[in-house]
């Protein structure tokens, strides 16, 4: 399966703050985002209607361009949309480090655009974080490389993820352990859809026989997409 850009009108950028900022979603105050191609425009409406929320703030336009995540992400999605690019936006978010009693208020804040099929999500984040800097140079002897080392860590905890269940990715990290400091976004992320499965599947259940496989078919067909190695 592939990204259609003929629906897209909102492309959304989830990538954790390089900064400490506690039980916090940060917002580029930047009009534009500037890609290899073109411009793309903020979308500025949706970015104030979850400020508005609260537990929100702005950061500046230099402490935006430190922050890599974003724009790391910006040739695929200047690639992807180039045919359609005056019919989208982007809302770039910054997550902070979000205490895990308060995950669940921050992911439902997003949980109405999620919902969105005109909407695209992009989480830009890491697995593995390896060096002695994370406190964390464990080998595997069987390994030929240290990245071939994080490789396989890595490839493990992709298929955690795969079973989009905060359990399954829960062991992963602790049979690995494995640092993991971008926990709160992976965890927004896996919040969100857990959330959305269990909504449709109490909405598939209350459909007569005739609909309900057909509908329970088409939410089973969620599909996670990931650029890794």
């Amino acid at each position: 399966a592939q990204v259609c850009p003929t629906n897209i009108k909102r492309i959304f950028v989830i990538t954790p703050y390089k900064r400490f900022a506690e039980n916090k979603f940060l917002f580029s105050s930047s009009d534009c985002v500037v890609t290899p191609f073109y411009k793309i425009r903020v979308n500025k409406d949706v970015c104030h209607e979850i400020w508005k929320t609260g537990g929100c703030e702005y950061i500046s336009r230099l402490d935006d361009e430190e922050n890599l995540g974003v724009e790391i992400q910006l040739p695929f999605i200047a690639k992807i949309m180039e045919d359609y690019m005056d019919n989208f936006t982007i809302i770039p978010i910054y997550v902070g480090f979000i205490e895990y009693n308060n995950l669940s208020w921050f992911a439902m804040k997003l949980m109405p655009y999620f919902k969105d099929s005109s909407n695209l999500f992009i989480f830009s984040l890491s697995l593995t974080h390896w060096g002695s800097i994370y406190d964390f140079t464990k080998l595997d002897e069987s390994k030929p490389t240290v990245l071939d080392t994080i490789k396989e860590y890595d490839m493990c905890a992709i298929e955690a993820l795969k079973t989009l269940t905060f359990k399954a990715f829960d062991l992963q990290i602790c049979l690995a352990k494995t640092p993991m400091p971008d926990f709160p976004t992976w965890a927004i992320f896996l919040k969100l859809t857990q959330t959305l499965l269990d909504e449709e599947e109490y909405r598939c259940r209350q459909l007569p026989d005739e609909e309900f496989f057909k509908s329970y078919q088409e939410v089973a067909e969620l599909v996670v997409h990931g650029q890794s190695w």
